[in-house]
């Protein structure tokens, strides 16, 4: 059996790593080149730590991973402070890692088990058979810097797993709707505290941006750090201007 797999995040890598270990032969395509940025799945609660530690990936804080003990709600003026439940099977402690290095890190770990991963090949459509059966996708071979050459290179198989994220060409591809309903990102670094909470705030931060009420997470530990807010697609056009400063988390 021969398996192809939409995109190398998180779900792609996890996928492709698995699916190595049990003797499949596997493909990741994947769009961009790393190491790359995305500005969200920086912080990682106890139950995907858990995921971290199935897959046997390292997480040394040598190599760049921060742990954090729980989570630190502020709103109304008020703050709590909710460790991470003490639960067997589960670790009692939550990670940070920018999507920098934790995205490489996946994808290279899942070769290292025999998934071959290529960069910058990004899928345009999925192939199908006469019978609207999905055989295989075209992907448009990148640069360095991320431009098209002009060449295209088909792959099938006879799995397609689309893991290609809010973009979904592949599923669009198909007839299928992209949901324009999700949220939109919005970071902001910020220099590391002592305190070794997670913490998920709004109001105290004076960004020139319309904050949904999920506000941002800011993870409170490590060297530079990502917080986090999600606009609704209706509250998406901010001006230039608006545009989110480097500054310290504020206590």
């Amino acid at each position: 059996m021969k398996v192809l797999i939409v995109g190398a995040g998180p779900a792609g890598s996890t996928a492709a790593y698995y699916l190595a270990q049990a003797g499949i032969d596997v493909t990741v395509l994947e769009k961009t080149s790393f190491p790359r940025e995305k500005v969200c799945g920086d912080g990682l609660t106890p139950r995907a730590v858990r995921e971290i530690q199935k897959l046997g990936l390292p997480h040394a804080v040598e190599e760049g991973w921060r742990r954090n003990k729980g989570l630190r709600l502020i709103a109304g003026g008020r703050t709590i402070e909710l460790p991470w439940p003490e639960v067997a099977d589960f670790p009692t402690y939550g990670l940070i890692r920018t999507r920098l290095g934790f995205d490489e890190d996946l994808a290279r770990h899942a070769e290292s088990a025999g998934a071959v991963v290529l960069e910058r090949h990004s899928v345009t459509s999925a192939l199908t058979a006469d019978d609207g059966r999905v055989i295989g996708v075209r992907a448009s071979i990148l640069d360095e810097s991320g431009r098209k050459t002009g060449e295209t290179r088909d792959f099938h198989a006879d799995v397609v797993l689309a893991a290609d994220g809010n973009s979904t060409r592949t599923a669009v591809s198909l007839g299928m709707h992209k949901r324009d309903d999700r949220p939109l990102a919005h970071r902001q670094l910020c220099q590391p505290s002592q305190q070794q909470f997670l913490r998920l705030a709004g109001e105290q931060y004076r960004l020139r941006i319309p904050l949904p009420r999920r506000a941002l997470l800011c993870p409170a530990t490590g060297p530079l750090l990502s917080p986090t807010a999600r606009t609704p697609p209706s509250r998406r056009r901010t001006p230039p201007s608006a545009r989110l400063p480097t500054s310290p988390c504020r206590r």
